[in-house]
């Protein structure tokens, strides 16, 4: 009986959920397993996300999006931003800082 009861303590195993948060910062198993980029959640809602803000990039004046297309996707300097613009590093900071502002307001209001 000895060796039932050992086999049988042995294959006792507490069950987990993958999606259950289980450490301190709120991560998964899951989490843990599968890098965020390769979990199929992640990649569909990375491409919602991109998909919305191209959206609502179309709708702002084509300065702010070019401001922002050139400093926030291909990360030139604000003054490299301002001599392809021809205006100065101050001007294209402040058709970023109004671009994104407008940004904000155009994707609050496709969630809403």
């Amino acid at each position: 009986m000895d060796q039932v009861e050992s086999a049988l303590e042995a294959d006792t195993r507490p069950l987990l959920s993958l999606d259950v948060p289980m450490d301190e910062d709120g991560e998964s198993l899951l989490a843990d397993a599968i890098p965020a980029e390769d979990r199929p959640d992640t990649s569909y809602e990375e491409s919602q996300i991109r998909a919305a803000t191209i959206q609502a990039l179309g709708t702002l004046p084509e300065r702010e999006q070019q401001a922002i297309t050139m400093f926030y996707f291909r990360e030139l300097p604000l003054k490299e931003v301002g001599a392809m613009l021809g205006v100065s590093e101050s001007r294209a900071c402040q058709l970023c800082g109004q671009g994104t502002k407008r940004l904000r307001e155009a994707l609050r209001s496709m969630v809403a």
